[in-house]
C-alpha cells in the first residue's frame, strides 16, 4: 500500500485587532438641562394625538383594540387548553 505524505506550513498565529483607544470621559454640561415639557405638550405624543382625535375617531379605535384584546385571550385560553390537556 502507498501511503504519501504532504507537507504543509504550520498555520499562521490570529493576531488580534489593536484596540480602540477609550475616549475621555464627556463632561456634564455647566447650567442645569431644561425640564421636558408635558407628555400632553410634546408634539406628536400619543397623549396630543389622543386629544385632537375626534369621539367617533375614538370610539372605533376603542372598538378595534377591544375586539383585538377579545381575540387575543380566547387564543390565550385556547393554548392555555392545551397546555393543560399535555
Amino acid at each position: 500500500m502507498f501511503t504519501s505524505v504532504i507537507s504543509r506550513p504550520p498555520p499562521q498565529p490570529t493576531q488580534m485587532p489593536t484596540p480602540k483607544p477609550i475616549s475621555p470621559p464627556i463632561s456634564p454640561p455647566t447650567s442645569p438641562p431644561k425640564s421636558p415639557p408635558p407628555p400632553h405638550e410634546l408634539p406628536g405624543s400619543a397623549a396630543g394625538l389622543l386629544q385632537r382625535m375626534s369621539t367617533d375617531d375614538l370610539e372605533s379605535e376603542l372598538l378595534t383594540m377591544a375586539g383585538h384584546i377579545a381575540a387575543a385571550e380566547c387564543r390565550f385560553l385556547q393554548l392555555l387548553a392545551e397546555f393543560d390537556d399535555r
